[in-house]
């Protein structure tokens, strides 16, 4: 029985530069786990089931459950990572029905049980970012158009129906999929490694013996420039 590392985001925690590292690194990973990319038909296609149930064009769920097993029976090592924020549904505050992931904890729970179906595990990877840094990132990336644009936090939240943190979500998510079933990592503390993604690829079973011969890219797909400033990376 493999096992299925299935990171799904949030937008807006660095998703983007993980997914780089696993395509830059692919060689470097692969004889430790089974990589299984963005791009991969059968997972785009989960992903866009998930993106048009959260989105409340279709009930999917059928469609959700036979693509997580058909993805899960291509795993053919002990641990396979893959990773998607939009398998948690659209960019929060883009449509409001949507406001924080709100049918999520449904279809993850669908997917894990479709993966299961197949004979796998699945643990699911959060990344938990400071909420008000968070939204912050969000919205300027948003309105990336407009870099002067000023920001007001409260006045974004209640117009876009956006909560004061994570926690209903990450309650939301423990009892879908059962508290042992999803890690939450902390975003900052990540971060303040010097190499970010380090948690998730431990979760992984890498050693630090692996993360050393990896190639630690530059900060892709930031809206904040101290995002790339050196004194906060």
């Amino acid at each position: 029985m493999g096992k299925l590392i299935l990171h799904i985001g949030p937008h807006k925690t660095g998703t983007s530069y993980i997914q780089r590292m696993m395509v830059e690194n692919h060689a470097l990973l692969s004889p430790h786990m089974q990589i299984i990319h963005k791009s991969d038909p059968v997972y785009y296609a989960l992903v866009l089931a998930c993106i048009r149930m959260a989105k409340n064009e279709h009930d999917t769920s059928d469609l959700i459950s036979d693509l997580a097993t058909a993805m899960a029976q291509t795993i053919t090592q002990d641990i396979a990572l893959a990773s998607h924020e939009d398998i948690l549904g659209p960019l929060p505050s883009n449509y409001r029905y949507n406001p924080l992931y709100g049918m999520s904890a449904q279809f993850l729970a669908i997917i894990q049980s479709g993966v299961r179906d197949a004979g796998h595990d699945i643990q699911f990877v959060f990344y938990v970012r400071r909420f008000n840094d968070w939204l912050h990132s969000l919205y300027r990336y948003r309105f990336r158009d407009q870099p002067d644009r000023p920001f007001a936090p409260q006045q974004y939240k209640r117009r876009k129906n956006l909560p004061d943190n994570w926690l209903t979500l990450r309650a939301q998510l423990e009892q879908a999929l059962g508290a042992d079933n999803i890690t939450f990592i902390n975003y900052e503390t990540d971060r303040a490694t010097g190499r970010f993604g380090t948690a998730l690829f431990k979760t992984c079973g890498l050693s630090n013996a692996n993360l050393d011969t990896l190639n630690w890219i530059a900060p892709v797909n930031v809206s904040q420039p101290k995002t790339v400033d050196p004194d906060h990376w």
